[in-house]
């Protein structure tokens, strides 16, 4: 964090910083909370009902809840 000591113009000079920023920008982001919330309505659609209206009242209740 020694960079930020250094005036904002001075960090592309800076080696610490830029082997921070060179392994960040490698780094693969996901959104897990949402990854897990489609697979379980996926799995929960699949497996509860085939009448589209139970289905939607379903994914109201759980909403709610």
């Amino acid at each position: 964090m020694d960079f930020l000591l250094l005036h904002p113009s001075n960090w592309e000079e800076d080696e610490g910083l830029m082997a921070a920023r060179r392994k960040l920008q490698q780094l693969k982001v996901v959104n897990d909370a949402a990854k897990r919330g489609v697979v379980l309505i996926q799995s929960f659609n699949a497996v509860l009902t085939n009448q589209e209206d139970q289905k939607q009242d379903l994914i109201q209740l759980v909403e709610k809840y």
